[in-house]
Parts: C-alpha cells; sequence; structure tokens
C-alpha cells in the first residue's frame, strides 16, 4: 500500500460516512491500562463503566506499584511458583 492509499477514506461517499463510523464504534475497545497506585485501587469502579470489558496491567508497573520499588521484582509479586501464571 502507498502512503497515499494509507490516507483515502474506507468509503466511496460522505452518505456511508454514519454507517462506517457506526461500524467502528461497535468494533473498538476502550481497554485501561492502570500505571499508579490510584488507578490500581480504582479497578474495580473502572470494571463498572459500560462497555470497560477488559484491563490491561502490566507486570513491571504493578510490581513497582505493589512493592515501592523503582525497579520491578516479580518474584516478590507473584511468588517463586509461577505455575498459576498463565499467557
Amino acid at each position: 500500500m502507498t502512503r497515499e492509499g494509507a490516507l483515502d477514506p474506507p468509503f466511496n461517499k460522505l452518505e456511508e460516512w454514519a454507517a462506517w463510523s457506526s461500524e467502528m464504534g461497535q468494533k473498538s475497545r476502550v481497554i485501561p491500562h492502570p500505571e499508579t497506585q490510584r488507578g490500581l485501587n480504582e479497578l474495580l469502579e473502572t470494571l463498572d463503566i459500560p462497555g470497560i470489558d477488559i484491563v490491561v496491567i502490566a507486570m513491571s508497573d504493578a510490581t513497582r506499584i505493589l512493592t515501592g520499588s523503582k525497579t520491578p521484582n516479580f518474584g516478590d509479586v507473584i511468588g517463586d511458583d509461577r505455575a498459576h501464571c498463565t499467557a
């Protein structure tokens, strides 16, 4: 695809905009990514927001917040037995 092609709208006529916009809205997801203690504290309230079905918590952010360390230490948070961790 050329650079110009990437800028072309995915519809042929302006009248198609409403249907395309609605379809994209239905396919789009908002996925919060808490990166602070406050974000983790408000996680349950965040999940109560209509349309929020998933939250991503990065291991490095979570370990720093939960341990108070500037450097992540995954063992302190999840323990040495990692069998319960899934990808």
